[in-house]
């Protein structure tokens, strides 16, 4: 019920807003084209893929340093470091009046 709300609610208000361009989009006037699509898919995959690498060599620094457990370390620090982030956007959201999104955000996040 709350979720068929929310959607009535979204198009009362006009649904979201256009998506901005792509960053490596320098017509900013026409669609991109598929090289600059593919070109910023991969650049987002590979730092994805370099800052995940990074938090598993933070993490087993930190387990060595601290002397604890490296499973017991990993349950409490990854569910903070993936979901404060979405948090975070839901409190800017709401500042922003965008509810819509932040209860999405929100219940997406809870849902998955």
């Amino acid at each position: 019920m709350v979720t068929w709300r929310t959607i009535i609610q979204a198009r009362r208000e006009g649904g979201a807003a256009e998506p901005a361009s792509l960053y490596f989009d320098t017509t900013k006037d026409d669609p991109p084209n598929m090289v600059q699509v593919v070109a910023q898919t991969l650049t987002g995959l590979g730092l994805l893929i370099g800052a995940a690498q990074l938090f598993v060599t933070s993490i087993e620094h930190l387990e060595h340093g601290l002397g604890a457990d490296e499973l017991m370390l990993t349950l409490i620090i990854a569910p903070l470091a993936t979901e404060l982030p979405e948090k975070l956007n839901s409190v800017v959201w709401v500042r922003q009046g965008k509810d819509t999104l932040a209860l999405g955000n929100i219940t997406g996040a809870m849902v998955f």
